[in-house]
């Protein structure tokens, strides 16, 4: 089912407040105190397909306009804050991500406001989030596809880091810049996680389970930060040697910001996703 991201809702009474679109923030029950969380319904009544959409480190720009974009296509949105920033409580680690992603997840399972279609639930991640958003498709089972927008693999970006003292340092000049927006968060304690579990933030921990449903990888053709080489094409691999064969990958002429291409982005993900719908 192809999704026209332009769509006019000309068949709907949109004086009629059950079928207007609406935007409204929640504050979820995370595992360290308070996640807050916007979620975005469609114009239209009864129940729609939901993208659970994690943002990037330190996420100052977020994925709003994404969100917007993508409940004029017909998609509940569900935006959130990790743990440690933008007033969601708690610190910040990797670790940390993954498990606020399994509150959003259980929060969209739960339904207790019976707008989700629970058959269609998706999941959306850029930069950090790309690997949360991974993490997250591979773990859950009721997530029947996934967009990775040049996903960070935080693995190997710390063991290029260790390569040579001008690596290190170069790293560590980002990580320390992205803790100026987070709670607890620097080179340092990102280096500490990694080598706790070295295995959990690298992208290829989860190509097996990538490899049982769709997944759209998107590149950036002038990505300096997260090298389509070194990170999507080589989780790409990884799926494709589990046995995946749903793994497509698209490149864009843009940056990590994807500053100039952001609608056009959001145009091949709602066709993507629309085309992944289960129809009951």
């Amino acid at each position: 089912m192809a999704v026209d991201i332009s769509r006019i809702y000309r068949d709907l009474d949109l004086t009629d407040e059950i079928y207007r679109p609406d935007s409204n923030g929640i504050i979820l029950n995370g595992n360290r105190g308070k996640l807050f969380a916007v979620v975005s319904k469609p114009a239209g009544k009864g129940l729609h397909p939901v993208i659970v959409m994690c943002h990037g480190i330190p996420g100052n720009d977020g994925l709003s306009d994404f969100a917007m974009n993508l409940r004029k296509a017909g998609f509940c949105t569900i935006t959130f804050h990790y743990s440690g920033c933008w007033g969601s409580e708690g610190v910040y680690s990797l670790n940390n991500c993954f498990e606020d992603a399994d509150t959003v997840l259980e929060y969209v399972n739960n339904n207790e406001d019976s707008i989700f279609d629970t058959d269609n639930i998706f999941i959306l991640g850029h930069s950090l989030g790309g690997m949360v958003g991974a993490y997250a498709a591979a773990k859950h089972d009721e997530v029947k596809a996934a967009v990775l927008i040049m996903p960070a693999g935080i693995g190997q970006l710390y063991a290029r880091s260790k390569t040579s003292e001008e690596e290190r340092l170069s790293c560590k000049e980002i990580f320390d810049d992205f803790g100026r927006w987070l709670n607890s968060f620097d080179y340092d304690a990102m280096a500490a996680e990694c080598e706790r579990e070295p295995d959990k933030y690298l992208l290829t921990s989860y190509a097996e389970g990538l490899s049982k449903k769709p997944v759209l990888g998107i590149a950036g053709k002038f990505d300096e930060l997260i090298p389509r080489e070194e990170h999507i094409n080589v989780l790409e691999k990884a799926v494709r040697k589990c046995g995946g064969t749903c793994f497509e990958c698209v490149t864009f002429p843009t940056d990590h910001g994807m500053n100039d291409q952001r609608n056009n982005i959001c145009i091949k993900i709602a066709d993507f996703f629309g085309k992944n719908i289960k129809n009951s």
